[in-house]
């Protein structure tokens, strides 16, 4: 499954469950073969923060999870800004 399917499976979601917002920002961040820190630049976050996220170790609040994985999405290219 392609980012973009994932996004618009995640984005269709009331409700984002950590789990799935992880997978998210781990495989995008893979596939775009950059750094934690690159990630971070790119979407205004800590590197820490995104290692976090990645790890699974904390996730942002449920309601702002949405706004987030959009920002990825829109930063990734994965769908219009």
């Amino acid at each position: 499954m392609g980012l973009s399917q994932v996004y618009n499976i995640l984005a269709s979601k009331d409700f984002i469950f950590s789990e799935d917002f992880r997978y998210f920002v781990d495989t995008t961040i893979d596939k775009l073969d950059v750094s934690d820190e690159d990630a971070g630049d790119m979407l205004g976050y800590d590197y820490t923060t995104i290692q976090r996220w990645r790890s699974g170790v904390s996730c942002p609040h449920p309601y702002v999870r949405h706004g987030i994985i959009k920002h990825i999405a829109a930063t990734a290219s994965l769908t219009p800004k």
